[in-house]
């Protein structure tokens, strides 16, 4: 299954990203990939 970001939840995201990353190495590189499993979960079983 495919997703796409909104164009607005994009920006939001991106700046999550970086406002983790500000307050510690690394943190934002691991939301990024906190919120990715999340989604790789959620198209893989979409009706769970």
């Amino acid at each position: 299954m495919r997703y796409s970001f909104h164009p607005e939840a994009q920006m939001e995201f991106r700046l999550a990203i970086d406002y983790y990353e500000e307050r510690e190495k690394t943190l934002g590189y691991q939301f990024a990939t906190e919120v990715y499993a999340a989604i790789e979960r959620t198209t893989a079983h979409p009706g769970m």
